[in-house]
């Protein structure tokens, strides 16, 4: 994340100097550092895409399976009859 950051901080060094004129190399700096964030960026969504896939996956198995928990809350439970006195 370390390297991340640093390419933000320095995008954002750079825009802020947009009220004057950038030269060139300023530039393709910028345009460099977006790109690098941008990479960051998709890198992390493919982690939380992976993340969110392998959860989805061990929830489904455990439906399929069936969770004892969920297997006891659904059997209908029986109410003791009443005791008869006589």
């Amino acid at each position: 994340m370390t390297r991340s950051n640093t390419a933000l901080s320095r995008s954002q060094g750079m825009i802020a100097q947009l009220g004057g004129s950038l030269t060139v190399e300023e530039q393709l700096r910028l345009l460099e550092a977006l790109d690098e964030r941008h990479d960051e960026v998709l890198r992390m969504i493919d982690e939380l895409e992976s993340r969110v896939s392998s959860l989805l996956n061990t929830w489904a198995r455990k439906n399929a399976a069936g969770d004892p928990a969920q297997e006891q809350n659904k059997a209908p439970r029986r109410v003791p009859a009443p005791a008869r006195n006589g």
